[in-house]
């Protein structure tokens, strides 16, 4: 092979590594760049709904899924699909129900639950009583009424799941799904969405997972719990409050405590957007927004209802109670004249019992006097009866000897 031959084979040989060299380099770009594209479908998107669900090339999307970046993403490795998380909260929240001793705090644990998932004002005040125990002021009754309410609460509870499981449409499905995850996001955190102490002056306080002190809306069923002092107040734990001086300077310190966290930057809630993707999630929590605005405006009616009831009432109210104040007046009138009344007779009735005794006296003497007299009579006729019997045995032998003359009389008579 001639020099010029030579020299044509090494550069075509550096061509073709040149050329091998760049065709790499444009796949590792390629290959960054799609893997990008797919995170940032995950991330818009979220994870497939089911193991049915495939992509453009119709292979199914969980298995691009790697044990690292679906625990990255969800927190769980196992969790390669949105069924795969909803059933583990669905199995966690059971575990935690299931694990109370009584079905009335079964119950309880199912009201909280299905709490931020309540559709209607009406329902979430039937929840709110069965999540605080007042069905009944009675404790007996009132844990009957829980325990019987346990197996309805139970079915409603898996019945939000199965409707999910059956639902052909992978769309909707996956708004049900959404719906689900976010709307029990925060059950069963006692640092999130537990009151777990009320202050006596009108606030509650909770120490959240970070260490800040927060104060929240009074819970009356809540009874208080813990230790005393502030300070001595560990993560999740409860806080005593005693009436007094002492509540003015911790309602100084619950308003200088830290804010609360930036809820993005929670754990729960980024493995939740890992679920179901950004998109998603911003559509389920415009629902929510909008179902709380329509709860608010339940409540704002409600509310304006019970006003305009107050005040139409309240004139009819005052006349009554007017009235009620009329007729207290005269039965307190009329009491103080039958109380008068009642002295007059008790004092006629003591100067009567004077008399009484008086007589009583007399007529004590005059029978002492009279049963005297009838002992002296009684002797009188009991000697009057003795002479009564010597005078009939006087005539009885007057009438002896009056018949023996009659018989000496015929017998002397001449024969």
């Amino acid at each position: 092979m001639s020099l010029l031959g030579k020299l044509l084979a090494v550069l075509n040989l550096a061509a073709a590594a040149g050329f091998a060299y760049l065709a790499l380099a444009a796949y590792n770009a390629r290959q960054t760049h799609a893997y990008a594209v797919f995170r940032f479908d995950l991330a818009l998107d979220g994870l497939p709904v089911d193991r049915e669900e495939t992509d453009a090339r119709g292979r199914p999307r969980y298995r691009d899924l790697t044990d690292d970046l679906a625990k990255e993403l969800t927190g769980n490795k196992t969790f390669l699909t949105q069924e795969d998380a909803l059933e583990a909260r669905r199995d966690e929240l059971l575990q935690r129900i299931d694990a109370e001793k009584t079905k009335a705090a079964q119950a309880q644990r199912f009201a909280a639950a299905l709490l931020p998932l309540a559709p209607t004002l009406t329902r979430r005040e039937e929840l709110l009583a069965i999540q605080g125990g007042q069905l009944d002021k009675d404790p007996q009754k009132n844990a009957v009424a829980l325990t019987a309410k346990e197996p309805q609460l139970r079915s409603e509870f898996l019945g939000l799941f199965a409707r999910v499981e059956r639902e052909k449409n992978r769309e909707a499905k996956r708004e049900a799904i959404a719906r689900l995850l976010v709307g029990l996001m925060d059950v069963g955190r006692p640092e999130r969405g537990l009151v777990v102490g009320t202050a006596a002056n009108g606030f509650t306080l909770r120490r959240l997972s970070d260490g800040s002190l927060r104060s929240f809306a009074v819970d009356r069923t809540t009874q208080f719990s813990g230790v005393a002092k502030v300070t001595d107040l560990k993560p999740n734990s409860f806080v005593r409050v005693t009436p007094g001086a002492a509540n003015e300077n911790l309602a100084a310190r619950v308003e200088n405590a830290p804010k609360a966290p930036d809820p993005v930057a929670d754990p729960v809630f980024l493995h939740t957007l890992g679920v179901v993707g950004a998109r998603q999630m911003a559509a389920t929590l415009d629902a929510e927004a909008r179902q709380l605005a329509v709860l608010i405006d339940q409540a704002v009616a409600a509310r304006n209802a019970d006003r305009r009831a107050f005040v139409e009432d309240h004139q009819y109210w005052i006349a009554r109670l007017l009235e009620w104040e009329h007729k207290l007046r005269d039965q307190q009138d009329l009491l103080a004249l039958f109380t008068a009344q009642a002295k007059e007779a008790e004092a006629l009735a003591t100067h009567q019992e004077g008399k009484v005794a008086k007589f009583q006296g007399e007529l004590k003497a005059a029978q002492d006097k009279t049963g005297q007299q009838l002992d002296r009579l009684a002797q009188q006729q009991r000697k009057l009866f003795d002479v009564r019997v010597k005078l009939r045995d006087a005539n009885r032998i007057n009438q002896e000897m009056e018949q023996e003359v009659r018989r000496l009389e015929k017998l002397c008579k001449p024969r």
